[in-house]
């Protein structure tokens, strides 16, 4: 009985250092954003995004939804697309870091479909500014001018965030093998 009891507390250790992994690997950063709001003529509901927080390399961010309208007599997919808006003093973003969620919308003529935009900035991202224009095919020439700013590792506390990130799936577990360590000793014989 003992031995089992020991055993689920094992599995539940476990189970919560899982857990804690999937909740750190999961989680976007909300940012605060500038939008523009584009014209109704125009494919996307927005012309320019400007991203106002410092961002850390190895995060993901949520950034406003756009949405697409479909201007057209019927029914149409739409794919988002990333093109070059980089001004000289700016870098262009590598086209990995964007995703789109979902990656193509179909909409039924007059309507407008909302669409989540995801920035996922590797280890390796450098310190500096960015812009790129996300834009809808088919559609016009009205595309989202998007800029944000990567800080260092080193102004950011990249290297802090981490860590407690680590921490958050680890300490539980470590807590639980101490537990059923604890319980496994006590439960051993007795010699006199």
């Amino acid at each position: 009985m003992i031995r089992l009891t020991a055993a689920v507390l094992a599995t539940a250790a476990v189970a919560v250092m899982v857990a804690g992994i999937a909740v750190s690997a999961s989680g976007d950063r909300a940012v605060r954003a500038e939008v523009a709001v584009a014209g109704t003529e125009r494919p996307l509901d927005v012309s320019w995004i400007r991203i106002l927080d410092g961002l850390t390399p190895g995060e993901s961010y949520r950034l406003p939804a756009l949405a697409i309208r479909n201007h057209r007599s019927s029914r149409t997919a739409y794919g988002l697309v990333v093109s070059a808006g980089a001004a000289q003093a700016e870098r262009r973003p590598p086209r990995r870091w964007l995703r789109f969620v979902p990656a193509a919308v179909v909409i039924d003529s007059g309507r407008s479909r909302a669409v989540g935009v995801r920035l996922e900035l590797p280890d390796e991202a450098a310190p500096g500014v960015y812009a790129v224009v996300l834009g809808v095919r088919p559609g016009g020439s009205g595309g989202a001018r998007l800029t944000f700013r990567i800080d260092s590792a080193e102004t950011t506390g990249a290297t802090l965030q981490r860590a407690a990130s680590l921490a958050m799936w680890v300490v539980p577990g470590l807590i639980g093998v101490v537990f059923v360590a604890f319980l496994v000793r006590g439960q051993q014989p007795r010699r006199h």
